[in-house]
């Protein structure tokens, strides 16, 4: 590649530089966030606005109804446990009495026995001795600090206690989810009987009646919106060319045009959702062409979300080539040898060569067509006699040839530098 064609490069990169690239004082202010956007965090990751709002809406779910339920739960289990215990009390103290009634019926052909006084709180029990005395006992309704009866009260607590446990079942939440209609969200909260619960989430920055301050919320569309088109606005698209094979080739040499694409928004590549307009074919980031041994170009350009970037076409260009090469000896078949030398990668147009050749070396160069070649030195201008003529080479290994002609530079004693020209 000639110093010209760089420094075209150069200014063509410079210039799109300039184009694509605004200060942030200079973007467009928006209102609205295009859907399918993403918001960029930190440590080089992204989240999408979709995402973003259900994080949002589950975290709002969490503060406001999770603790709630998580309280009522555990008083629930509080509540159950500390009635597992009484029931644990309670058939203690049935077990102690079935032993009493036992060690009764022991002695029930020595001692007459017999209920006296009865009630809801106590039972009392009359056993009269052989010698006629009576002896009382009295079993009174078992408390918190001793055991006892299980009293009538006892068993309707328990039976309440049954009814509070079914009713703490049919509360369980078994579904939650979240229904959006335009700008407002509800919470929708299934429990076990199937009876739903619906919670109005309040919309970000709103101030509720009764108050003066907003409160947090939930994102709207609308501000989604307003956000996307921030994000699109501040960072735009950036598309180029990574990698190809475009570029000069020699006639007669076939060429399967590729490319690979870059394409990032915010660092982010976005090839996924970019559209790329060209004439090869778009397998993600990658094009591809069939097979060409002509020159050809190929435009490119990359779309997303509204912005569109033109790319440097993908220039192939097929030309005959100039060769050169040091040789020790005048070379006995020129046109083979000429077939053998190195590219030197000068198109066709370009006859002159300047170079330096070792002592008691020789240089064959050679160039397309029929062309009159002369050899100075460098510094003096003196012309240096030298053998030309032409050749039929063959080109590029194969069975195609084409008219060079050639000069070969005569040793020298000493290193010198030389130029070849047309006369």
């Amino acid at each position: 590649m000639t110093n010209e064609e760089k420094r075209e490069i150069v200014s063509e990169i410079l210039s799109e530089l300039r184009t694509n690239s605004v200060l942030i004082q200079d973007l467009t202010e928006v209102l609205a966030i295009p859907a399918g956007s993403f918001i960029e965090l930190s440590n080089g990751v992204k989240i999408s606005a979709d995402t973003f709002k259900s994080v949002i809406q589950q975290a709002i779910i969490d503060d406001s109804v999770s603790g709630l339920i998580e309280t009522e739960r555990n008083a629930r289990i509080d509540e159950d446990n500390s009635l597992s215990g009484r029931l644990d009390d309670a058939e203690s103290d049935i077990n102690t009495l079935s032993g009493r009634v036992d060690g009764i019926e022991t002695s029930i052909e020595r001692i007459n026995a017999d209920t006296g006084e009865c009630d809801n709180e106590k039972i009392e029990l009359v056993f009269t001795m052989p010698n006629g005395n009576p002896i009382t006992i009295t079993l009174s309704a078992a408390t918190a600090n001793a055991a006892g009866l299980f009293s009538a009260a006892n068993f309707q607590k328990l039976e309440g206690h049954d009814d509070d446990i079914e009713d703490l079942q049919d509360a369980v939440i078994t579904g939650v989810s979240v229904e959006a209609t335009g700008n407002a969200a509800t919470l929708c909260l299934e429990t076990h009987d199937e009876t739903d619960h619906n919670v109005e989430l309040p919309v970000a920055g709103t101030v509720p009646d009764g108050q003066d301050n907003p409160v947090a919320g939930i994102m709207t569309a609308g501000q989604a919106k307003d956000l996307e088109d921030i994000i699109l606005e501040v960072f735009g698209l950036v598309a180029s060319v990574t990698y190809s094979n475009a570029g000069y080739y020699e006639k007669g040499s076939t060429v399967r045009p590729y490319a690979t694409l870059s394409i990032t928004r915010r660092g982010v590549d976005v090839s996924s959702e970019a559209t790329v307009v060209t004439p090869m074919t778009v397998e993600g980031n990658t094009l591809s062409y069939e097979a060409i041994t002509e020159n050809t170009s190929f435009n490119i350009s990359v779309s997303h979300k509204g912005k569109t970037i033109p790319l440097p076409a993908l220039q192939y260009r097929f030309v005959n080539y100039v060769y050169g090469e040091v040789l020790s000896d005048v070379p006995v078949d020129v046109a083979n040898s000429l077939a053998n030398a190195r590219t030197l990668h000068e198109l066709s147009t370009r006859t002159t060569y300047s170079g330096t050749l070792q002592a008691g070396k020789l240089f064959l160069f050679g160039v397309p067509g029929n062309v009159t070649l002369v050899c100075r030195h460098t510094e003096t201008g003196a012309v240096i006699p030298c053998t030309t003529g032409t050749e039929l080479v063959r080109r590029n290994n194969s069975d195609e040839t084409d008219s060079y002609s050639y000069i070969i530079v005569p040793a020298s004693d000493i290193d010198w530098n030389f130029t070849i020209s047309n006369s």
